[in-house]
C-alpha cells in the first residue's frame, strides 16, 4: 500500500500540536480557578436538583454531559481537562482537513500551526471551565457544513443534524456562541447556493 508521505506529515503536524497542548494543561492543571470548581463541582449538583447554584452559572448542556460523565466514571476536578482535551483533537482534525481542502497539504501547514499554537487556544483549552469552547466547536461545525452534498439526503440531513446539534451544546453551554450562529447560517446557506449552482 503506497503511503503518501506528505499526507501523514500533515496529520502528524495535527497529532503534534494536540500532543503540545496536552503538555500545556498537564502543567497547569493544579491551576484551579474558582469557575472549575463552581461549574463543574457544585453547579452540576445544583442542575440535577433542578436549581441554580448562582445567576452565572448557565452551562446547562455542559452540566447534563458531566451528570453523565460523573455517574459512570466517578467524580474527578480532571474531568473537564480531559473533555476539553479530547475535544480538542476533534477541533485540530476538523481544522487541518479543512485547511487541506482549500489550500492543500503545502500551503495549510503554517495556518494550522499558528491557529493551532496560538495563545488564545492554548490558553483557553487549558482552562478546565467552557470559556473559549466556541474556538473549540467553530471548526468542527464548519467542517461539517463543509461536506454537504444534497444529493446525498440522508448524509445531507446527518450532517445538518449534526451542526445545528454541536451549535446548540455550544449555546447551551456558553452564551456568546450566540454571535456564532448568523455567521453559521450565513455559511450553510451559501453552501447550499453553492451546491445548487454546481448542478
Amino acid at each position: 500500500m503506497k503511503i503518501n508521505f506528505l499526507a501523514f506529515s500533515y496529520f502528524g503536524l495535527v497529532l503534534f500540536i494536540w500532543l503540545i497542548q496536552i503538555a500545556l494543561t498537564y502543567q497547569t492543571r493544579f491551576l484551579y480557578q474558582f469557575e472549575d470548581g463552581g461549574q463543574y463541582a457544585t453547579a452540576v449538583i445544583w442542575f440535577v436538583n433542578h436549581e441554580i447554584s448562582v445567576i452565572s452559572s448557565t452551562a446547562f448542556s455542559l452540566y447534563a454531559l458531566f451528570h453523565v460523565i460523573y455517574r459512570f466514571f466517578g467524580f474527578s476536578l480532571d474531568t473537564p481537562h480531559y473533555f476539553r482535551i479530547i475535544l480538542h483533537l476533534f477541533t485540530l482534525l476538523s481544522l487541518g482537513i479543512l485547511l487541506k481542502r482549500y489550500f492543500g497539504y503545502l500551503k495549510s501547514i503554517i495556518p494550522l500551526a499558528t491557529i493551532g499554537l496560538s495563545p488564545t487556544f492554548t490558553y483557553f483549552v487549558t482552562y478546565s471551565a467552557q470559556y473559549g469552547l466556541e474556538l473549540q466547536l467553530i471548526p468542527i461545525c464548519l467542517v461539517l457544513v463543509d461536506s454537504l452534498d444534497y444529493e446525498k439526503k440522508i448524509k445531507a440531513a446527518i450532517l445538518e443534524t449534526g451542526v445545528w446539534f454541536i451549535a446548540m451544546f455550544g449555546l447551551i453551554s456558553y452564551a456568546p456562541f450566540t454571535f456564532f450562529l448568523p455567521a453559521l447560517a450565513i455559511i450553510m446557506l451559501i453552501r447550499g447556493w453553492w451546491l445548487f449552482k454546481k448542478k
